[in-house]
């Protein structure tokens, strides 16, 4: 299993005036550089923590080969599921109809499962056979939960003081963890 970002997200969920004004108390844009490298660096911190994106992000997510049944797990949170290609035994690439798997977005892990009495198609034994283009992330900031934001603000004022606090974001971002794919 492999996971390539196709799209990154186009925005991140804190602006430089808002880290500046709530979390550091920093007037003036002589540091705003490395304030804007904090927030990129907090959205990651919590991509890692979390194992999910933070928001929208288009993804290409690989596999060997279909599993022999039930579902495959992706990124979370899942918003959608763009197509799902894979190489068949004749060693081509073919896309397999929507119909043809149900997308879980509500499950987290977001999972996709093949329609019930059909059954995933066998693939060409190679690398990267299936490739799933998907969508995972918070669509709008305004969805992100607080307390993920509240840890974001943490982060970046643990980092820009230099003071360690515990990691209190941790905790914060604790019920948003979910398990490696």
């Amino acid at each position: 299993m492999s996971i390539v970002i196709v799209t990154p997200n186009q925005e991140e969920a804190l602006s430089i005036d808002e880290v500046k004004s709530y979390a550091l108390r920093v007037e003036g844009s002589h540091d705003d550089p490395r304030i804007e490298g904090l927030i990129i660096s907090a959205r990651q911190r919590f991509e890692t923590f979390c194992n999910r994106y933070l928001l929208e992000t288009e993804i290409d997510f690989y596999l060997t080969a279909f599993p022999f049944r039930g579902r495959i797990d992706l990124p979370t949170p899942l918003t959608a599921v763009s197509w799902i290609r894979y190489v068949n035994w004749s060693g081509v690439e073919q896309v397999m109809a929507a119909s043809d798997y149900t997308v879980d977005t509500r499950r987290e892990p977001g999972a996709v499962w093949a329609v019930y009495g059909a059954g995933w198609p066998a693939t060409w034994p190679q690398p990267n056979a299936v490739r799933i283009r998907c969508i995972a992330g918070w669509p709008h900031v305004g969805d992100v939960p607080r307390p993920v934001i509240d840890g974001l603000y943490l982060y970046i004022s643990e980092q820009y003081d230099g003071q360690p606090r515990d990691s209190a974001y941790e905790s914060l971002w604790w019920p948003y963890r979910v398990t490696p794919l």
